[in-house]
């Protein structure tokens, strides 16, 4: 090695090394091959090189120089300045050394080259990598779980800001709330000088979402965090998401068309209007690549429901346009994405319903109209933004739905015969097991604790206490649905089956050798507990 680095010495201090320049260059392999030179010498440069990386601990040595050659060529690399070229080397000589120590080399070679390539013109994070060695294993690290890290990290260079931070900022939960107060400051800084403030708020907020949930996964993929706490995050964000996307949203029709109004018993009421979650949102279990599925409701009523602006409007045109509003500033592509996809068909009367329910209507449609699988649903609804009367109402009545007195033959019947057509209309197309609807999945525990909770809720209050499926689960436990080791056993499968869900969003490797066992735990607790289907 010495041999080969004494033979390109010359021929290297000649290339980047300025006449009057008095300062000590090292010459060690890579600061050598990186400089390149003339054939003979570029030759013995790449032996060098070869000899090193062998030494250091790559395996394929010669894909890797291969690979190394074309990065060092890269056109994004050649229109830097001196300076930044020498920094951008010593970068990747560190990196490159540290490459080393990780499994599937020329895989993570190839995506750390791609975020260097999307770097190359941004020397302050240049420069905080070569400052921060520490960072540069986090990024390595998550680079090497997957490529959804590394894919994010080309596109959006300043979810590096995330990796900069230190590991003790890592394990505190963020300040979302203030962290998106000072977005929305600089924004309206902003739109008053450009006019564009929707567009502004809606790449704002899906920019602040990228780098929320990255920090998220992040936290996930450093500290195997439970997936408890990663739903936990992923929920707080949409939740604090929607409260302002409704504020905002409401304040914008209030500017176009006044203040909803109505006079109910001879009195003045201000109405007001809300959101609740269903599904994943709604039990507090979003993962990576959940959609929202909300409704909305509103306490309009009794006589002259109008807003009270020049171009006044009936309060239910009023109510939909802010519901149009939210639902356009969710789902909208914008030049940064969409923020959630967002699903309303679960509100009073699906499709064909009206977009935005009086609380009255959705009352009198859950106890008159709503199936046992819309009550299934209801378990799992929570409200996420909006009035406190509203949010008292809704509770009022989620808690005389679900605790009704129910025939329990026929309950279980309808679960199973609903759970059956979901299977059968949501089957599994190809090999291997759909954590989500195949027989022994989530959907199967979701489905046995659900008419667990609509079978006992009249007797025991407390099942109807919470929305999380796990936290239901010790609840029915102590209702005598779930016996003790059952309850350990489908508690088990759902957080594992919940995991692998999240990562293979994040497409990371996850052990997946225990997937038989925990299925046929479920199905042996659901053979147990659910009647078979009649004929």
């Amino acid at each position: 090695l010495s041999q080969h680095q004494g033979s390109v010495e010359r021929v290297f201090r000649d290339l980047v090394t300025p006449e009057n320049e008095n300062r000590e260059t090292r010459l060690t392999p890579f600061a050598l091959f990186w400089a390149g030179g003339s054939e003979d010498a570029n030759t013995s440069i790449i032996e060098a090189f070869s000899v090193f990386l062998n030494e250091t601990g790559f395996n394929d040595v010669e894909n890797i120089v291969s690979y190394l050659v074309q990065l060092r060529e890269a056109p994004q690399f050649k229109r830097l300045t001196e300076d930044s070229q020498r920094k951008l080397a010593q970068l990747i000589e560190s990196l490159v050394e540290k490459i080393a120590a990780y499994p599937q080399q020329e895989i993570l070679l190839d995506r750390v080259g791609r975020i260097l390539k999307a770097l190359a013109g941004r020397k302050i994070y240049i420069s905080l990598l070569i400052e921060y060695p520490a960072t540069q294993l986090q990024m390595l690290t998550l680079c090497a779980a997957s490529e959804w890290f590394a894919e994010r990290l080309v596109k959006h260079p300043v979810l590096l800001d995330s990796l900069l931070s230190t590991a003790e900022v890592f394990r505190k939960r963020y300040d979302i709330e203030q962290l998106l107060e000072l977005e929305l400051a600089r924004i309206e800084s902003v739109a008053g000088r450009t006019g564009d403030e929707l567009e502004l708020q809606m790449d704002r907020f899906r920019q602040f979402k990228r780098q929320m949930v990255f920090t998220i996964a992040m936290l996930d993929v450093f500290y195997a965090e439970p997936v408890e706490s990663v739903s936990d995050r992923l929920t707080e964000l949409a939740n604090i998401l929607l409260e302002k996307i409704l504020h905002l949203s409401w304040s914008a029709m209030v500017e176009k068309y006044g203040e909803p109004a109505c006079i109910i018993e001879g009195e003045l009421f201000r109405p007001a209007m809300s959101i609740v979650a269903y599904g994943k949102m709604g039990g507090n279990e979003l993962g990576y690549g959940s959609d929202l599925d909300i409704i909305f409701l509103h306490n309009s009523g009794g006589e002259k429901q109008y807003t009270s602006g020049e171009r006044s409007v009936d309060n239910q045109h009023f109510f939909a346009r802010v519901a149009q509003r939210v639902i356009h500033f969710l789902n909208t592509h914008t030049y940064s994405g969409i923020l959630y996809e967002v699903d309303t068909r679960l509100r009073p009367d699906g499709q064909a319903g009206l977009m935005v329910s009086s609380i009255h209507a959705f009352e009198v449609y859950q106890h008159e109209k709503a199936w046992s699988w819309e009550h299934q649903a209801l378990i799992r609804a929570r409200f996420v933004a909006g009035d406190a009367l509203l949010e008292q109402e809704f509770a009022r009545i989620r808690s005389s739905v679900l605790r009704q007195e129910r025939d329990p033959a026929r309950l279980l019947q309808e679960v199973v015969v609903m759970r059956e057509k979901m299977r059968d209309h949501l089957a599994n197309k190809t090999e291997g097991f759909d954590v989500k609807q195949d027989s022994g999945g989530l959907i199967d525990i979701e489905f046995m604790t659900q008419a667990g909770v609509l079978l006992h809720a009249e007797k025991y209050g407390s099942c109807i206490r919470h929305t999380a499926t796990l936290a239901l689960i010790d609840e029915l436990t102590k209702a005598g649905w779930y016996g003790p080791d059952d309850a350990a056993n489908i508690a088990d499968a759902y957080r594992y089956f919940r995991k692998l869900k999240n990562w293979h969003n994040l497409e990371c490797e996850i052990d997946d050798s225990d997937i038989s066992l925990h299925r046929e735990n479920v199905a042996s607790v659901w053979g147990r507990l659910m009647p078979r289907k009649e004929s």
